[in-house]
């Protein structure tokens, strides 16, 4: 699958998820630079994703 294929679906999700009022947590638009930045806040985040 190409990540132009990938990121239209992933605008047609967060398009879907805004008309039902259902909104993804902050960090699902994180960038790898902003994960790189994070404390220990968001450990039990990073542990799920490690999996």
């Amino acid at each position: 699958m190409k990540r132009s294929q990938i990121n239209a679906a992933l605008k047609e999700l967060e398009a879907m998820c805004e008309k039902h009022h259902c909104y993804l947590p902050p960090f699902c638009h994180f960038t790898p630079e902003e994960w790189q930045e994070k404390g220990h806040e968001y450990d039990e985040v990073r542990c799920f994703w490690e999996r």
